[in-house]
Protein backbone atom coordinates (compact mmCIF):
# COMPACT_ATOMS: atom_id res chain seq x y z
CA UNK A 1 0.00 0.00 0.00
CA UNK A 2 2.88 2.38 0.40
CA UNK A 3 3.27 3.23 -3.39
CA UNK A 4 -0.25 3.62 -3.43
CA UNK A 5 -0.80 6.12 -0.74
CA UNK A 6 2.57 7.97 -2.16
CA UNK A 7 0.22 8.33 -5.34
CA UNK A 8 -2.75 9.38 -3.37
CA UNK A 9 -0.95 12.31 -1.83
CA UNK A 10 0.84 13.33 -4.77
CA UNK A 11 -2.67 13.33 -6.54
CA UNK A 12 -4.02 15.30 -3.39
CA UNK A 13 -1.66 17.85 -3.20
CA UNK A 14 -1.76 18.88 -6.84
CA UNK A 15 -5.48 19.35 -7.07
CA UNK A 16 -4.86 21.36 -3.82
CA UNK A 17 -2.30 23.46 -5.71
CA UNK A 18 -3.91 23.28 -9.61
CA UNK A 19 -7.93 23.34 -8.43
CA UNK A 20 -7.84 25.41 -5.40
CA UNK A 21 -9.23 22.54 -4.09
CA UNK A 22 -8.99 23.97 0.52
CA UNK A 23 -6.98 21.64 2.15
CA UNK A 24 -9.72 21.20 4.54
CA UNK A 25 -11.94 19.88 1.90
CA UNK A 26 -12.33 16.37 1.07
CA UNK A 27 -10.96 15.39 -2.31
CA UNK A 28 -13.52 12.93 -4.53
CA UNK A 29 -12.11 10.28 -6.02
CA UNK A 30 -13.86 7.27 -8.05
CA UNK A 31 -12.41 4.20 -8.83
CA UNK A 32 -12.95 2.82 -12.45
CA UNK A 33 -12.75 -0.57 -12.66
CA UNK A 34 -13.13 -3.20 -9.33
CA UNK A 35 -10.90 -6.01 -10.36
CA UNK A 36 -8.39 -7.27 -7.99
CA UNK A 37 -6.22 -3.85 -8.80
CA UNK A 38 -9.30 -1.81 -8.53
CA UNK A 39 -9.90 -3.20 -4.94
CA UNK A 40 -6.54 -2.12 -3.48
CA UNK A 41 -7.44 1.11 -4.42
CA UNK A 42 -10.36 0.87 -2.70
CA UNK A 43 -9.35 0.07 0.10
CA UNK A 44 -6.19 1.92 0.07
CA UNK A 45 -8.11 5.38 0.00
CA UNK A 46 -9.72 5.08 3.95
CA UNK A 47 -5.77 5.23 4.59
CA UNK A 48 -5.53 8.83 3.42
CA UNK A 49 -6.52 11.97 4.69
CA UNK A 50 -8.63 14.42 3.10
CA UNK A 51 -9.83 11.98 0.39
CA UNK A 52 -12.96 9.94 -0.55
CA UNK A 53 -13.98 7.62 -2.67
CA UNK A 54 -17.19 8.72 -4.39
CA UNK A 55 -17.35 6.37 -6.93
CA UNK A 56 -16.73 2.93 -8.42
CA UNK A 57 -17.66 2.33 -12.34
CA UNK A 58 -17.92 -1.57 -12.02
CA UNK A 59 -19.91 -3.21 -14.72
CA UNK A 60 -20.95 -6.54 -12.54
CA UNK A 61 -21.99 -4.37 -10.16
CA UNK A 62 -20.64 -4.94 -6.48
CA UNK A 63 -21.05 -4.17 -2.59
CA UNK A 64 -18.98 -0.95 -2.20
CA UNK A 65 -19.04 1.97 0.17
CA UNK A 66 -19.95 4.56 -2.46
CA UNK A 67 -22.29 4.30 -5.49
CA UNK A 68 -21.85 1.88 -8.05
CA UNK A 69 -21.92 3.22 -11.65
CA UNK A 70 -22.15 0.48 -15.40
CA UNK A 71 -19.82 2.77 -16.83
CA UNK A 72 -18.45 6.27 -17.22
CA UNK A 73 -21.13 8.51 -18.54
CA UNK A 74 -23.33 7.12 -15.82
CA UNK A 75 -20.46 8.01 -13.22
CA UNK A 76 -19.87 11.51 -14.53
CA UNK A 77 -23.81 12.19 -15.43
CA UNK A 78 -24.46 10.60 -11.71
CA UNK A 79 -21.70 12.27 -8.98
CA UNK A 80 -19.00 14.89 -8.61
CA UNK A 81 -15.66 13.48 -8.71
CA UNK A 82 -12.64 15.57 -8.08
CA UNK A 83 -10.20 12.60 -10.19
CA UNK A 84 -10.11 9.17 -11.31
CA UNK A 85 -8.34 6.20 -10.89
CA UNK A 86 -8.32 4.01 -13.70
CA UNK A 87 -7.70 0.19 -12.96
CA UNK A 88 -9.16 -1.24 -15.97
CA UNK A 89 -7.47 -3.87 -18.16
CA UNK A 90 -4.94 -2.39 -20.37
CA UNK A 91 -6.46 -2.32 -23.50
CA UNK A 92 -9.51 -0.06 -21.91
CA UNK A 93 -6.77 2.39 -20.73
CA UNK A 94 -6.62 4.62 -23.69
CA UNK A 95 -10.65 5.23 -23.99
CA UNK A 96 -11.00 5.48 -20.35
CA UNK A 97 -8.04 7.93 -19.77
CA UNK A 98 -9.60 9.99 -22.81
CA UNK A 99 -13.02 10.22 -21.79
CA UNK A 100 -12.09 11.06 -18.29
CA UNK A 101 -10.07 13.65 -19.61
CA UNK A 102 -12.49 14.98 -21.75
CA UNK A 103 -14.80 15.39 -18.62
CA UNK A 104 -11.79 17.92 -17.25
CA UNK A 105 -10.98 15.11 -14.90
CA UNK A 106 -7.34 14.08 -14.03
CA UNK A 107 -6.82 10.67 -14.19
CA UNK A 108 -4.28 7.88 -12.38
CA UNK A 109 -3.78 5.63 -14.63
CA UNK A 110 -2.61 1.92 -13.91
CA UNK A 111 0.25 0.85 -16.54
CA UNK A 112 0.57 0.29 -18.58
CA UNK A 113 -0.26 3.65 -19.78
CA UNK A 114 -1.76 2.44 -23.05
CA UNK A 115 -1.37 -0.68 -25.40
CA UNK A 116 0.26 1.70 -28.26
CA UNK A 117 2.80 4.46 -28.24
CA UNK A 118 0.30 6.37 -30.61
CA UNK A 119 -2.31 5.49 -27.72
CA UNK A 120 -0.26 6.80 -25.14
CA UNK A 121 0.91 10.08 -27.16
CA UNK A 122 -2.79 10.85 -27.50
CA UNK A 123 -3.90 10.48 -23.98
CA UNK A 124 -0.92 12.33 -23.05
CA UNK A 125 -1.65 15.05 -25.28
CA UNK A 126 -5.50 15.40 -23.91
CA UNK A 127 -3.72 15.25 -20.36
CA UNK A 128 -1.43 18.31 -20.41
CA UNK A 129 -4.31 21.18 -20.04
CA UNK A 130 -5.94 19.36 -17.96
CA UNK A 131 -3.86 17.57 -15.16
CA UNK A 132 -0.70 20.09 -15.63
CA UNK A 133 -2.59 23.39 -17.26
CA UNK A 134 0.63 25.63 -16.11
CA UNK A 135 3.05 22.80 -17.14
CA UNK A 136 4.87 22.64 -20.35
CA UNK A 137 5.27 18.44 -20.36
CA UNK A 138 4.11 15.71 -18.26
CA UNK A 139 6.34 12.84 -16.57
CA UNK A 140 5.68 9.69 -16.09
CA UNK A 141 7.46 7.75 -13.87
CA UNK A 142 7.62 3.97 -13.28
CA UNK A 143 8.35 2.37 -9.36
CA UNK A 144 9.48 -0.85 -9.47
Amino acid sequence: YHILLLKYEFMVASLQRTRGIAMTEQVKIAVIGAGLVGQRHIAAIDQVAGVRLSGVVEPNGGDFRAPVFADLDALFAGTDVDAVILSTPTPLHAFGAQACLAQGKPVLIEKPLATSVAEAQASLTQARPVVFPSWSAIIVVTIR
